[in-house]
């Protein structure tokens, strides 16, 4: 499950991950041919279809390991992500949010941002931070939701700490050059932009 997640986020900034996909899929195999009654076995297969973009067998292995253990918190928001991630009402996401799972939670807040929900995103990803202080990817999107808000200030306070934290991940750059071009100071923008491109040169938002 580690190296799916891990291969994913490889992938999403752009380096070279398919021989960590390669891996996780070994892995899970083993772990399904030593246990294949428990609900991690197939938790871990339906990880590394989901990290694959596979998501009907994502969903499908997801089933599997719901069958086995049906109060399991991560395999009901496996299914939620393989086949209703848009749906932010849905059963499976609010069982993993009640057990307080991170990605549940910052999948939530996404969602809501998204939706205009901006009170409800930012109690989500609120919650993350609390489990988590330093957790990048909540900070960042607390910074989202302000910038939405048009509330520079805090945007920026959540970004520059995210990126205190982290100087490697692309989308951290990406999103804190979009707050310069809302506050139409481009020529900050451009130099973020580059940033976000030199880690990842295959980013096509950035160039945009």
């Amino acid at each position: 499950e580690a190296i799916s997640y891990y291969a994913f986020q490889r992938e999403r900034n752009g380096i070279l991950s398919q021989k960590y996909f390669d891996k996780a899929l070994l892995l899970a195999r083993k772990a399904l041919k030593l246990k294949p009654n428990i609900a991690e076995a197939h938790r871990a297969f339906s990880w590394y279809f989901l990290a694959s973009g596979l998501h009907g067998y994502a969903s499908l292995k997801a089933k599997h390991a719901l069958k086995r253990n049906p109060s399991d918190p991560e395999s009901s928001f496996l299914l939620w992500a393989s086949t209703e991630n848009d749906n932010i009402y849905s059963a499976n996401l609010k069982k993993a949010i009640k057990s307080n799972f991170i990605l549940a939670l910052l999948n939530a807040g996404s969602l809501a941002r998204r939706n205009g929900d901006y009170n409800k995103a930012l109690y989500y990803f609120t919650q993350v931070t609390k489990l988590i202080p330093n957790h990048i990817h909540a900070l960042v999107n607390i910074g989202n939701v302000y910038l939405k808000l048009k509330n520079y200030d805090n945007s920026k306070k959540y970004y520059l700490k995210a990126l205190n934290l982290q100087k490697n991940d692309s989308y951290v750059y990406f999103n804190y050059a979009a707050m310069y071009v809302s506050m139409r100071q481009y020529r900050d923008a451009e130099d973020y932009y580059k940033k976000a491109v030199k880690i990842n040169p295959n980013f096509i938002l950035a160039h945009r």
